[in-house]
């Protein structure tokens, strides 16, 4: 089953902040964000993590959209498998 379409807000932020397409290879209608190909684009120093390298390279308002993709797949995924 797949996730719906996510909101197009998403993918204009996304675009605007990190001048890259939410798509492949970031996104998945199947399996959703994908961190561990976004963490390769974002290359965070040895010992920082993803979300200290995003608010450092694009700021905290990058970090909530982060979070918001993450949160909005998460509850597409509740939704779709409650029963």
């Amino acid at each position: 089953m797949f996730l719906p379409v996510i909101p197009r807000n998403f993918y204009y932020d996304f675009s605007n902040t990190f001048g890259l397409r939410l798509a492949a290879p970031y996104w998945d209608r199947m399996f959703g964000f994908d961190v561990i190909k976004f963490d390769e684009f974002i290359q965070p120093e040895d010992g920082e993590s993803t979300e200290d390298a995003i608010r450092r390279k694009y700021g905290d308002e990058a970090v909530k959209l982060v979070n918001d993709i993450l949160n909005w797949e998460r509850d597409q995924f509740e939704q779709r498998n409650a029963p």
